[in-house]
């Protein structure tokens, strides 16, 4: 054809080389990739495993050595927020109760602006949101009736832009605009109560288009292997009792949320002996991961499947050992509901 030559054989050799060097540097980077990902993976369950018994040791501490009166008197100590005075040097966000939009927008303004929200606010709105979340069930149902989609944003882990890019992508929460964030929302990153904060704000101003579900980060023994509570308590003298309401307000998160009675969302997984009736009618803000009574060891199983479990492509299910906690599921274990879940 015209404009076409045929390739000498020298130059067919050099693509040939060429090309099978090409193949060989995206396969060494490829396996690269994978042995980084495999390195990181067994270092952060190795911490997980540890956690996970350091958690049952400790909760089994918590609950059998201190008394249900004595945590109730303490909470109510730490929300003293009434008495704190906000000084006139302050120059941050303000809030009064009942919420509205405009202070979320306020909030959103003043944390890309570095402004930190003075701690009677923090400590008024935890209260606020933990009279909220007591009165919500374990899992919360969503119909697309009103909102023809909803959003799911899964780990933020204290990564403030994330969240900012993703209400630039997806638009602010709204009464037409419904999100489920599922969970792990703080740890690891420098500005989880700056999430919190934001999170509980929308949810209360639209609690019926904004959903959170507990992950398996939204718990004070994880929070204190993975940096939140340190960085609470240093960055704030209130910091101690911020984080004593946090720690109440993360036990009464709810386990799951499900749309339209089809699509069921939680962070971590499901097993093989998962019931969505049990995990209805579980006292989420007392079962912790043992216990030393048959049915209740049966309900903290229950919670420690959904928080921590792990997908795989095989069918079954089997205990997930390099983890320490949950299990592994194929998809077969899922049955008829379409299940999302975190990656």
């Amino acid at each position: 054809m015209k404009g076409c030559f045929p390739l000498s054989t020298a130059s067919f050799k050099a693509a040939v080389l060429i090309q099978r060097w090409y193949r060989r540097y995206v396969a060494r980077l490829e396996m690269r990739r994978r042995c980084t990902w495999r390195i990181f993976q067994s270092i952060e369950y190795a911490c997980e495993q540890d956690q996970i018994k350091l958690h049952n040791f400790f909760s089994y501490l918590m609950d059998h050595f201190t008394g249900e009166s004595f945590k109730e008197a303490e909470l109510e100590k730490y929300c003293d927020y009434e008495s704190m005075e906000v000084p006139d040097s302050y120059t941050g966000p303000h809030l009064s109760f009942p919420l509205l939009p405009d202070h979320a927008t306020a909030l959103l303004e003043a944390f890309k602006q570095k402004q930190q929200l003075h701690a009677r606010y923090v400590l008024n709105l935890l209260h606020e949101t933990r009279k909220h979340l007591k009165q919500l069930p374990n899992i919360s149902h969503v119909s697309t009736c009103y909102s023809e989609e909803v959003t799911v944003c899964g780990d933020l882990h204290g990564q403030l832009d994330d969240l900012f890019l993703i209400f630039y992508k997806n638009g602010l929460p709204s009464p037409s605009k419904s999100y489920v964030f599922n969970g792990d929302f703080v740890d690891r990153g420098k500005q989880s109560l700056e999430i919190l904060i934001i999170l509980f704000t929308f949810l209360l101003i639209y609690p019926k288009e904004v959903h959170l579900n507990r992950g398996n980060h939204e718990d004070h023994m994880v929070n204190l292997r993975y940096g939140f509570c340190v960085g609470l308590i240093t960055m704030s003298v209130h910091g101690k009792k911020i984080l004593k309401m946090i720690q109440n307000v993360f036990c009464w998160l709810p386990l799951a949320t499900l749309i339209d009675q089809k699509v069921l969302i939680i962070h971590g997984g499901v097993s093989d002996t998962t019931d969505l009736d049990m995990l209805e009618k579980i006292q989420r803000n007392k079962v912790g991961f043992i216990s030393s009574r048959q049915h209740e060891l049966f309900q903290s199983f229950q919670i420690l499947d959904i928080l921590w479990s792990d997908p795989m492509p095989q069918e079954g299910c089997r205990e997930n050992k390099v983890r320490g906690g949950g299990c592994y599921f194929g998809p077969d274990v899922t049955g008829f509901v379409k299940y999302i879940q975190n990656l």
